[in-house]
């Protein structure tokens, strides 16, 4: 089963990053997925520099605010990122407000082998098998990268990098969810984290995850509070995490600080 990718643009921008030496520059395609059944915009920054093997960063909602933000971060980063890591925003092509539903959202648990949800709703399952069958693949085959992958997430898109996490392939070593929807599905997402801790996979990641403190009245403060609870009384072997509450900010206020968090705190070897 093949993907099918057009290029939209050759060359969107150039990014020259102030004292790197070099400058990075962004790419933007068209990738259908079969395994979806939907086309997705692309995003891919890359360095310059062809002297190293890349980590890469997946970043999801490429399209709307939060990925906007991350990209505007790129050329404050330091050369440790910008030289050796290669970044893919993801973004939907359609009506984000269903489609972020359709893709991100997991199934219910009890249903998650056989969903019996709409094909608009609850479907993050086939959206992961689009990342792991043809997406990543793509990517390998056409960028000189290394196995270590990020991907991050804000919203529905941080509970997708949750439910990535809680599964048992883990296509990725860190998972960065911002401001995650925990409770969407009936909280179901918990239910995964507690498959998660009865499995025989072990883990070998980290975890950033984080919230605005404002964040009560959309259910996001209850959620990551229940999530960083039950992460100490499990003390995952293998599993690095860290929970931050930025004081003073809302749903999506809170996203440049928190990714200003993890570059700073994660600086890539």
């Amino acid at each position: 089963m093949r993907a099918h990718c057009r290029p939209i643009s050759l060359l969107v921008a150039i990014c020259f990053l102030s004292g790197s030496g070099y400058a990075q520059h962004t790419v933007t395609e068209t990738f259908t997925s079969k395994l979806v059944g939907d086309s997705f915009r692309l995003h891919i920054t890359a360095p310059r520099a062809t002297d190293s093997l890349w980590g890469t960063v997946y970043y999801l909602d490429a399209g709307i605010r939060s990925g906007a933000a991350l990209r505007s971060l790129l050329p404050s980063l330091g050369t440790a990122w910008t030289r050796h890591v290669l970044f893919v925003g993801i973004a939907h092509t359609g009506d984000f407000h269903v489609l972020r539903r359709r893709d991100f959202i997991p199934p219910g648990f009890a249903e998650r082998d056989a969903p019996k949800h709409s094909p608009d709703f609850g479907q993050a399952h086939r959206f992961h098998a689009f990342l792991a069958k043809e997406l990543l693949p793509y990517i390998g085959k056409r960028y000189r990268v290394r196995s270590r992958r990020t991907l991050i997430g804000h919203s529905f898109g941080g509970l997708f990098a949750l439910y990535a996490l809680f599964r048992p392939e883990r296509l990725f070593d860190q998972y960065i969810a911002m401001g995650p929807s925990i409770w969407a599905n009936h909280w179901d997402l918990l239910r995964y984290e507690a498959q998660a801790a009865t499995a025989k996979e072990g883990f070998r990641n980290y975890l950033y995850f984080s919230a605005g403190s404002l964040e009560a009245f959309n259910l996001v403060l209850q959620g990551t509070r229940r999530l960083q609870s039950l992460l100490r009384q499990r003390s995952y072997p293998g599993l690095q995490w860290r929970y931050e509450e930025h004081a003073g900010k809302g749903h999506n206020d809170a996203v440049l600080p928190a990714l200003r968090t993890y570059f700073r705190q994660r600086p890539w070897p």
